[in-house]
């Protein structure tokens, strides 16, 4: 028997004991949402997000606004991604937007245009841990306006 990759992600994260939201591929979302624990999207998704692991998946859509702990993308994404640990970027994914992880992970096949800034080591640690959102980041450390297109090789 052969496992998804959809069938070995929720293993994974059933074993972690936290929360799992999923956003079926027929499914259209718009709003602010404040997820605890994880959220797997396979449809669309429009607004803004915070959750503690997010993870797409190829064919999904979206347009917001997302912070969170973890991150994989394997979709379509416009917008910005705040990650305080990791953002996986899949040979599947579609990038388009102004991010700042910690750890950034990139699979060769993606594509990427926007903007990358590392996370001071401080805002990967200190953030309110009743809301899980990031403390705001120093003017002199805000990504500017302008994107760069950065291809992996």
């Amino acid at each position: 028997m052969t496992c998804t990759t959809r069938q070995r992600g929720l293993y994974l994260l059933k074993k972690s004991g936290k929360n799992i939201s999923i956003i079926n591929k027929d499914c259209h979302m718009e709003g602010i949402f404040d997820v605890k624990g994880h959220l797997i999207v396979a449809g669309t998704l429009t607004g803004r997000l915070n959750a503690e692991t997010v993870i797409t998946e190829a064919g999904s859509v979206i347009r917001a606004d997302i912070t969170a702990t973890f991150m994989t993308i394997a979709g379509e994404f416009h917008g910005e991604i705040t990650t305080r640990e990791t953002l996986t970027l899949l040979k599947t994914s579609d990038v388009r937007a102004c991010i700042r992880c910690g750890k950034l992970v990139i699979q060769e096949g993606c594509t990427i245009n926007g903007k990358i800034c590392p996370l001071p080591p401080r805002l990967q640690s200190d953030h309110d841990h009743q809301t899980g959102l990031l403390p705001n980041v120093p003017e002199q450390e805000q990504p500017d306006e302008s994107t760069d297109s950065v291809s992996p090789s």
